[in-house]
């Protein structure tokens, strides 16, 4: 959690503690920001989401696509999962705060929590069944996950994870490392309480059949492979199109001695082209729409060959996770998925943090007190006769990524000033309106500002260190106290 060193000789560690930043105007600039109230106030609305839609009866649709097999007209109610995904934050505090809604491993021990909340409700959330895994897309982030499951003495949910990109031959033997290093945790004996058979879980991603092959070379009898298949339902930036060659990779795995089909895996990524409610529940119904047909196509497929209880079987255990931020809250809005009787899992990422982009896509994120995170920056010089000043903060700070509103980011509380040009690490500031006089006066040079960035995934890899801060007004301010570090897993 903290960087704040630990030492035997304590004279020396406290020179240290004397030496470090109490304030954020004594950090150097830039720097990265959080508000640990606003990350846990999202990942809670996020938990009270799904928990919702678990909570939701289940009603048929006359219009939603069903398994071409005997099905009711009507479900029974069913735990829809949530499985967050780490790229965003990349470290331990985070991954804690998705499951637990806490940012340090809650022990079986712990009776409560530092904010004098009962912390076994929260850990309750997790091991339950409401978090069914993560997703990670880089092994330093799956391997930080590892170490989620040391600090909490519990595997679950972290042992579970989806590497989310389509698997490559350098990463498989790691993964496969990786999965050993898990299981072995859990036979140590102050895991073995909460053991049970499926608590390791490490899948991979496959969306072409020379990815299924090399898995094939990797596995055996005695060390099967996990895979969900990647299906693209409109985004077209990865995964087997919704078709007979689609259907027939399914089937190879499926029939394969050493995989394991674990289930469907869709990223609605076009919902962040759109900032109409509309537009968005159109794009989830297609997304679930096109999952559904590819049951239908697949459970026909298989009964070819096999008869048509164990196909049916087959296709109703295949686990479907879908999602992305700007969708999270609205998986509810239509009945497609409720003909199944598949699990259900929802996979976001971003909503820990948020950003410009999410501001404007207003599926999840409304106002600018909900994101979590800035980039602290300073003014470095003025410009009267160009009407500009410069801030020292660039591409290396914030990346060159875009956003719908325009500007290479914002400077909070200060919607009437445009961020208009970055180079590798400065940012120049003029006035919207091109006739108004830049208010040199409220910018002295050296004062900190607070950078809104379009994109926080990106930025927050910018940065090898994330300093902390803890209030309730959604605000950045340069007096405020830092109460921790955090260090995210960097790599591939």
């Amino acid at each position: 959690m903290s960087s704040y060193p630990a030492s035997s000789d304590k004279q020396v560690a406290n020179d240290q503690l004397d030496h470090r930043p109490k304030v954020l105007s004594q950090l150097p600039s830039p720097s990265f920001v959080v508000n640990l109230r606003t990350f846990i106030n999202n990942c809670r609305e996020v938990h009270n989401a799904i928990t919702s839609y678990s909570d939701s009866e289940c009603t048929s649709s006359s219009s939603a696509p069903a398994l071409s097999s005997s099905r009711t007209t009507s479900l029974p109610r069913r735990q829809i999962k949530l499985r967050p995904h780490v790229k965003t934050h990349k470290c331990k505090e985070g991954a804690f705060i998705q499951a637990f809604l806490r940012h340090s491993a809650p022990l079986r021990s712990d009776t409560s929590s530092s904010d004098g909340n009962d912390d076994r409700d929260s850990h309750t959330t997790a091991s339950a069944g409401l978090v069914a895994g993560f997703v990670a897309s880089t092994i330093p982030e799956m391997e930080m996950l590892y170490e989620c499951a040391k600090e909490s003495k519990t595997v679950k949910p972290f042992g579970n994870i989806v590497y989310g990109i389509p698997i490559s031959r350098s990463k498989i033997q790691r993964i496969i490392e990786l999965k050993q290093r898990f299981e072995d945790l859990q036979e140590q004996a102050h895991f073995k309480s909460d053991a049970c058979d499926n608590d390791v879980e490490l899948h991979v991603l496959v969306d072409n059949i020379g990815q299924v092959q090399m898995l094939n070379e990797f596995s055996s009898e005695e060390r099967k492979l996990s895979v969900y298949l990647k299906v693209d339902t409109g985004y077209h930036r990865a995964g087997v199109s919704i078709n007979e060659d689609g259907v027939d990779l399914a089937c190879t795995i499926i029939d394969s001695n050493y995989l394991s089909l674990k289930g469907l895996y869709s990223h609605c990524g076009h919902a962040y082209d759109v900032s109409k409610k509309e537009e968005l529940e159109q794009i989830i119904n297609l997304d679930h729409s096109r999952i559904v047909q590819f049951l239908n196509m697949l459970q026909q497929k298989l009964s070819t060959s096999k008869p048509c209880d164990i196909s049916s079987k087959i296709v109703s255990a295949l686990d479907i996770s879908v999602g992305s931020t700007p969708s999270v809250f609205m998986h509810h809005k239509n009945n497609v998925f409720n003909n199944i009787a598949n699990q259900i899992e929802v996979h976001p990422g971003n909503y820990v943090f948020y950003d410009r982009q999410q501001l404007w896509t207003g599926g999840s994120c409304s106002t600018e007190k909900q994101i979590a995170v800035r980039v602290l920056s300073r003014v470095i010089s003025h410009y009267p006769d160009r009407n500009v000043m410069l801030l020292d903060a660039g591409a290396l700070a914030l990346t060159k990524d875009s956003s719908p509103q325009g500007g290479v980011c914002s400077i909070e509380g200060h919607p009437k000033l445009e961020c208009y040009k970055m180079s590798q690490e400065v940012i120049m500031v003029r006035p919207k309106e091109a006739k108004t006089k830049f208010p040199f006066q409220v910018f002295p040079l050296e004062k900190e500002v607070f950078l809104v960035p379009n994109h926080s995934c990106l930025a927050a890899a910018c940065f090898d260190r994330y300093f902390v801060v803890d209030n309730d007004t959604g605000t950045f301010d340069a007096n405020e106290e830092i109460i921790e570090e955090w260090f995210p897993y960097k790599g591939w």
